[in-house]
């Protein structure tokens, strides 16, 4: 029996949840699961920073999923990531949120920068 944990199982059951949550997306974020689990991260990376460049991604997609895609998908696998792809990702992110929660857009940033 093998010891080993997959860190990305959080994250790709997140991207499960919030597939069912949207059905209108579900093939988004199947795609990014796909990307996660087979551990392509810049190909990941890309489509993320697409997704929420997009102006109406931010308006309608709820600002706490977009927190929540970050947080549980981008975060654990940071190290791995491109920091500048990284943080245009955070300031997206924290774009949507700083509508509702100015506090959290900047703890998104500053959890980025330093």
């Amino acid at each position: 029996m093998s010891g080993y944990i997959d860190p990305t199982a959080p994250a790709i059951e997140s991207l499960s949840n919030l597939s069912q949550q949207h059905p209108d997306q579900s093939s988004i974020y199947a795609d990014f699961s796909n990307l996660l689990s087979s551990k392509l991260y810049h190909q990941l990376t890309v489509s993320i920073h697409s997704f929420v460049s997009v102006q109406d991604n931010l308006r309608t997609e709820p600002s706490n999923n977009l927190f929540i895609l970050f947080n549980t998908v981008l975060t654990p696998i940071a190290a791995k990531l491109n920091p500048l792809t990284l943080s245009r990702i955070a300031a997206h992110v924290a774009t949507s949120l700083s509508i509702n929660d100015f506090e959290a857009a900047r703890a998104l940033l500053e959890s980025v920068s330093g």
